[in-house]
């Protein structure tokens, strides 16, 4: 039988006629490229289909869950969250794909070399991109999977026969196997024999090659993906306990004395086991107590409700939330995620606090005033007082202000540990002098706005900033407060 490739010059090949004869006729298309390259089609088409794929998951609603429970784990709101996702997955199709067809190019001009083969890169870029034409139809395969299946972890490959928690590697490698990719390898093993000029063996032998190549480096990069659809909370316990009633009204309350809060204690088997058993045993008789204080501290309104994450330290509660923070709260749902070390029950008094304000008044853009609010509930910094932590620092700084503080850019440039207790003693300020409504006022006044908070508290308190500032800096090196009857009312 003749050989196929001598046929003469061929007609230069068309690039919309390649989509179809790369399916139909790969080795008469690829023979073709070899004099013609061209990419700018196939490439363009992969990165519409991949960005295609994944903004349908995110506006079809189709990872709703899995974003919620990102927000969830890491403080955001599920907006920011969604709206990060949308514009990550456009940026890693318009960037990544690119990439990822250079890299299995050079992978796969190193395969052929090793079977004695030679090509232009140009050459190779142009079949590789052609050869990508069925993982474009895989990613519209998923959106169509998707449509019908509403689940985002419907798919062609066969990761859903592995535990991804539990066997990364191995799930990784079953994600990589599936019809379109399959059909990938032999396209490139087809492609072999003629980019590469070599006997039709040795052009199927280039083609198992790269197919190791890419199933290992793909492998590899893919496994911190495994069992992100899992929910980390899944199999936690969870305990619910009634937090006492210190007070029977509050700004705004009706007269019928309060239920109290729910408290949910969530905890993971880590905390479950023998050896944790009075780490357990503490967190849940402290958080109710803490939550309690959080609230009626500073005169807010109890919530109905609030869940509490138990981490049995730091790093157990970083690898699942990403946060190195002993505790964070987040607040549109409710919940506090903590982990049950020295400081915690401190740390998660803060944090309840922040969640409560923002239930009972809505959201505070000013991260003073939000911090405040925490470290103001707490009622310490360190392993003192908070009044004489913040007063140490204004006589160690006379540049401090009130205004400064407001300012959401300069308390940004502050550290925490300067920033975070002045914001304390600030509200504890505002509270001892207007008593608990005019931390309600301040929030209505001001609330989640990006506007001038130093307006909003001129207006709370009836003074001007400046004579606030005196005020509250007298306030801190008297250590007491101006109107013994309020300031009763807002100590613990």
């Amino acid at each position: 039988m003749p050989d196929q490739r001598d046929t003469g010059a061929p007609a230069p090949l068309n690039p919309m006629a390649a989509f179809t004869l790369v399916i139909a006729f790969p080795g008469r298309t690829f023979q073709r490229l070899k004099d013609d390259p061209h990419w700018v089609m196939p490439l363009l088409f992969v990165v519409l289909c991949s960005m295609v794929s994944g903004a349908y998951a995110v506006v079809g609603g189709h990872l709703n869950g899995f974003l919620e429970n990102i927000a969830l784990r890491t403080g955001q709101e599920p907006t920011l969250t969604r709206s990060a996702f949308l514009a990550s997955t456009v940026v890693s199709s318009l960037i990544g794909v690119p990439l990822i067809l250079l890299l299995e190019s050079l992978f796969y001009k190193l395969s052929g070399m090793l079977r004695g083969g030679s090509a232009r890169f140009a050459v190779v870029f142009s079949t590789v991109a052609y050869a990508s034409v069925p993982i474009g139809l895989g990613a519209l395969a998923i959106v169509g999977l998707m449509a019908l299946t509403g689940s985002p972890t419907v798919g062609t490959n066969l990761s859903f026969l592995v535990d991804g928690t539990r066997h990364p590697v191995l799930w990784s490698i079953a994600r990589q196997l599936d019809l379109f990719s399959i059909w990938f390898f032999i396209l490139l093993g087809i492609a072999a024999e003629h980019v590469f000029d070599l006997p039709r063996r040795r052009g199927r032998q280039v083609g198992l090659l790269f197919a190791v190549f890419y199933l290992f480096i793909m492998s590899i990069s893919g496994i911190g993906n495994a069992g992100q659809f899992e929910n980390p909370y899944e199999h936690w316990a969870t305990e619910e306990v009634a937090a006492p009633v210190t007070r029977q009204d509050f700004p705004g309350s009706p007269t019928e004395p309060s239920t109290g809060t729910v408290v949910a204690v969530h905890y993971g088997s880590e905390l479950a086991t023998n050896a944790a058993a009075a780490q357990l045993a503490d967190a849940k008789s402290a958080v109710p107590l803490a939550a309690d204080r959080a609230q009626s501290v500073l005169g807010l309104p109890p919530l109905e409700r609030i869940d509490v994450y138990l981490y049995p330290s730091v790093e157990a509660k970083r690898a699942i939330t990403d946060n190195a923070e002993l505790a964070h709260a987040v607040e549109w749902a409710s919940a506090v995620h903590v982990a049950w070390v020295y400081g915690a029950e401190r740390a998660f008094v803060r944090e309840a606090a922040k969640v409560s304000a923002a239930a009972a008044f809505g959201s505070m853009y000013n991260p003073c005033i939000r911090d405040g609010v925490g470290v103001a509930a707490a009622g310490s910094w360190g392993d003192g007082p908070l009044l004489s932590a913040a007063a140490e620092i204004v006589a160690e700084d006379d540049a401090v202000a009130v205004s400064r503080l407001l300012e959401p850019s300069d308390y940004g440039r502050l550290s925490p540990g300067v920033a975070q207790p002045l914001a304390g003693s600030f509200i504890e300020f505002v509270v001892a002098s207007g008593g608990p409504d005019a931390l309600m006022e301040l929030y209505r006044v001001h609330g989640a706005t990006p506007g001038p908070a130093i307006e909003a508290v001129e207006v709370v308190l009836g003074r001007s900033i400046d004579e606030i500032d005196t005020q509250w800096k007298d306030y801190l090196r008297a250590g007491t407060e101006p109107g013994a009857d309020q300031a009763a009312e807002a100590r613990p």
